[in-house]
């Protein structure tokens, strides 16, 4: 970067004749502009710069970083650069930036930086895609590398898809279930240094971005305070858990029932039935009508004749329940318990809507 003498600058403030240097060479060279306006703080000295400092990327995010806290003035001067289409690279450095500054409140921003996050994306995945080697394709993981690979000369782009793509593997589907998915309790989890224990889940799926964070660990932050809210929510997480876990299975087995006619026994003497041989504590649901006394003699003794109906509705309720309560969280799909696979999406509580 040019350095310009601070009696130039003064001179040219004050308006003074300037001999050593032509006056439009001066305006012209965003070097100097942005030493005149870091000395004098006039924004509106930028109404004096040429087409081609305007265009400029180190002059315009010199900029907008000096101005941020003036909303209206930065907007106008990112939509005139971005207008232009100049550079990917440099464009998409300064969407993260502006969006950065404006805390992510600018909806138009916002459309742009996604729209510029999914081109880099879909570059990686059209380039894994058509890896031939598996071990190859298996070493890249989630693409970080090629990333780096493109974008080595932009930290800010890096650092921003690193901490993107890090949240994204904490967030499939969301970063509670990702936990509870592994962990029975939160404790196991603060008994790891967090920064560690990032980093491991991270390397199990992309080695080169989990080395990334490590030398920049402060991209974990806010992974991390997620992590903590995660924690201070676990208890209610698995109470609402419990809930929904009786809630679909009083649906499935009403469902069962009613879809062959079965009506010799209700659903709450069938579910009863499984848990007392399950061993399994039967928390009933006061929503669900038709809770009755279970007679057990009288299902005892359709079990011992073998009915067709009873046999089919306690295996079907007996694989409902174990599948259920097999890990701390719930498929949404219904396939996944009338099947007992493993395939469908994770539910995440904070979209529950059921009462």
């Amino acid at each position: 970067m040019e350095k310009f003498s601070k009696k130039l600058i003064l001179d040219y403030i004050s308006g003074n004749d300037i001999e050593e240097y032509d006056l439009e060479y001066l305006e012209d060279n965003p070097e100097f502009m942005m030493q005149v306006i870091g000395h004098t703080r006039d924004k509106n000295l930028y109404n004096l710069c040429s087409y081609k400092v305007k265009n400029n990327y180190d002059f315009i995010r010199f900029m907008i970083e000096t101005f941020k806290d003036d909303e209206k003035f930065i907007v106008g001067i990112v939509d005139d650069y971005l207008e232009k289409k100049l550079d990917f690279k440099k464009s998409f450095e300064l969407i993260i930036i502006i969006n950065d500054i404006l805390k992510y409140s600018n909806y138009k921003y916002l459309i742009l930086l996604n729209e510029a996050v999914k081109r880099i994306l879909n570059d990686v995945s059209y380039i894994l895609k058509n890896l031939e080697k598996s071990e190859v394709k298996a070493l890249l993981g989630t693409g970080f590398y090629i990333i780096k690979d493109n974008y080595s000369d932009s930290k800010v782009i890096l650092d921003f898809m690193a901490k993107k793509m890090a949240g994204d593997i904490f967030s499939s589907p969301s970063i509670s279930v990702f936990l509870h998915a592994r962990y029975k309790k939160f404790s196991d989890i603060q008994t790891q240094n967090l920064n560690t224990f990032i980093i491991n889940e991270i390397e199990k799926k992309d080695c080169y971005l989990s080395s990334y964070v490590a030398c920049n660990v402060s991209l974990l932050d806010d992974l991390k305070a997620q992590i903590k809210q995660v924690g201070k929510n676990w208890d209610s997480y698995l109470e609402k858990l419990d809930k929904l876990r009786w809630q679909i299975i009083h649906e499935k087995t009403i469902d069962y029932l009613t879809e062959r006619f079965i009506n010799k026994f209700n659903y709450y003497d069938i579910i009863s039935y499984v848990c007392k041989k399950l061993n399994v504590e039967y928390s009933y649901d006061e929503d669900y009508p038709y809770k009755t006394e279970v007679d057990y003699d009288y299902l005892n003794m359709l079990s011992e004749q073998n009915d067709f109906e009873f046999l089919g509705a306690e295996k079907y309720v007996t694989q409902l329940i174990t599948n259920i309560f097999k890990n701390d969280y719930i498929l949404d799909d219904d396939d996944s318990y009338d099947n007992f696979n493993n395939a469908g999406n994770i539910i995440d509580f904070s979209s529950i809507k059921r009462t």
